[in-house]
């Protein structure tokens, strides 16, 4: 690779170079000391695709952990000790991306990182005050800056990712069928994502209904669909660990995995948050009761780009009268949203990872979203924050599969009409009648792991479903 990158937020200049677990391995920084990971993948005569990580590294002083310990994502801190020095560096990481080995991709993908990491380094100035901790940026050429960017290695060395995992997973890899199970005769029975567009999981008990959208979670996950999972009760919390091999499972045709799925945990209010700015205003007013014709006045005036609750009360608060909207309106939808935000503290705002929108990038992974213990109304807001970005994306078909522990009768319509083109949809429901979509193909559960497919205007198929390969959960009942 050359000494100098001309890519955004550059030019990039060349630390240092080596091989990694194999691959080759390069490390660049910026103007802004923020440093570059690439790591290549190789073969003999062509570079398939690369993996990129941005990390910022920041000087501080002070106690962290109280910090660190509200954080969802991992933090790493670098402690340089020398005669009469001791100097504290946190590292700022974004979501490592494998892209395919052109520019255009490594042009979008650095830019993608780098507003990760602008918005990693706003929350931990923010912070600091409140978690009594001093943060400053490094200055360039300076000795701190020298001692740790002189040592590049050292800021992997503690990395989260494993670049031989990471450079397995490509993007643009063609997609699998997903194996549902097999037919009578012993054949597999498998379907193409297109085919579960829409997916409706229908008869037996709710708890076979979970399992059996349990075995279509694993065979997304088999085919590289990443599941974006909305658990409310840990219906779904066992999907990130393997359970026992079952018996039968050379007859599926199917393999045991050497190890678990990729697994991370989102937590509303624990690091996940919802971003207003992907809610619809009649969503947002609906959910949380702000029907008031004097509320609504405000909220029609302020509500435009606001991410957070603190957004909405400044505007609020400072906005001039003009009718509708009048002073004892704008006092009125001052209180409201004050109560709303002390009834529902760290839950609405900007999020400062990256991941989830486009989770395609990730591969096999769960992108496991906790609403344990949460609202009707949040658990709405949440996911239509979550699809909201997505349906931007300039995907046909779906890439990745979303799926609720709750039946179809305990989520709106709007939610059901929300799903974007790129995602697909697996929901359990009591009765066709609570469906609010047409299915695309639909899972009749039979009992005793057996099960009838329709889809329209194909012949029904009874199957036995593949067995669950990841360790059954006991979820807790539906509220």
């Amino acid at each position: 690779m050359a000494e100098e990158l001309s890519l955004p937020f550059g030019p990039w200049t060349r630390l240092a170079s080596a091989q990694w677990t194999g691959h080759p391995l390069s490390v660049y920084v910026n103007a802004e000391n923020m440093v570059m990971l690439t790591v290549f993948d190789k073969s003999e005569k062509n570079i398939n695709g690369m993996l990129v990580l941005l990390k910022k590294p920041l000087l501080v002083e002070g106690k962290t952990d109280a910090f660190a310990a509200t954080q969802q994502r991992e933090l790493t801190l670098i402690e340089k000790l020398s005669a009469g020095r001791h100097v504290k560096y946190l590292l700022l990481e974004s979501t490592p991306y494998y892209v395919p080995y052109t520019q255009a991709d490594l042009i979008k993908v650095i830019q993608r990182q780098y507003a990760e990491i602008t918005g990693l380094t706003k929350v931990v100035f923010s912070a600091s005050a409140s978690f009594d901790f001093k943060v400053t940026e490094l200055h360039p050429h300076d000795a701190q800056t020298e001692a740790l960017l002189g040592d590049p290695f050292t800021l992997f060395a503690l990395s989260s990712i494993t670049p031989s995992e990471s450079v397995a997973v490509p993007t643009n890899r063609r997609m699998a069928r997903l194996v549902l199970g097999i037919d009578a005769a012993g054949q597999p029975v498998d379907v193409p994502p297109a085919d579960m567009a829409k997916t409706a999981v229908l008869g037996a008990t709710h708890a076979e209904r979970l399992a059996a959208i349990t075995a279509l979670s694993e065979a997304a996950l088999s085919a590289g669909l990443p599941c974006l999972v909305f658990d409310t009760t840990g219906a779904f919390a066992g999907l990130g660990t393997l359970g026992e091999k079952p018996r039968n499972l050379e007859k599926f045709g199917l393999s045991f995995p050497t190890t678990a799925y990729a697994f991370k945990t989102y937590t509303l209010g624990q690091g996940l948050l919802i971003d207003l700015r992907f809610v619809p205003l009649d969503a947002f007013e609906t959910a949380l009761g702000l029907s008031n014709k004097d509320v609504h006045a405000v909220l029609e005036r302020v509500f435009a780009q606001a991410s957070n609750l603190d957004d909405l009360i400044q505007r609020a608060e400072t906005m001039p009268e003009a009718k509708p909207a009048t002073q004892y309106a704008l006092r009125k939808a001052a209180r409201a949203l004050r109560a709303l935000q002390k009834a529902h503290p760290a839950t609405f705002g900007k999020n400062t990872f990256s991941e989830m929108n486009a989770p395609w990038d990730s591969g096999s992974k769960v992108f496991y979203v906790d609403l344990r213990g949460k609202d009707a109304a949040l658990i709405e807001l949440c996911a239509l924050s979550l699809f909201s970005p997505l349906q931007a994306a300039d995907r046909s078909t779906p890439s990745v599969l979303a799926v609720f522990d709750r039946p179809a009768s305990r989520l709106s319509a709007r939610i059901q009409s929300a799903i974007p083109p790129c995602v697909a949809l697996a929901l359990g429901a009591d009765h066709e009648a609570d469906l609010r979509f047409i299915p695309s193909l639909e899972l009749d559960v039979l009992g005793n792991n057996e099960a009838v497919v329709a889809m329209p205007h194909r012949d029904k198929k009874r199957i036995q479903l593949r067995p669950l390969m990841t360790r059954a959960s006991q979820p807790v009942p539906l509220k």
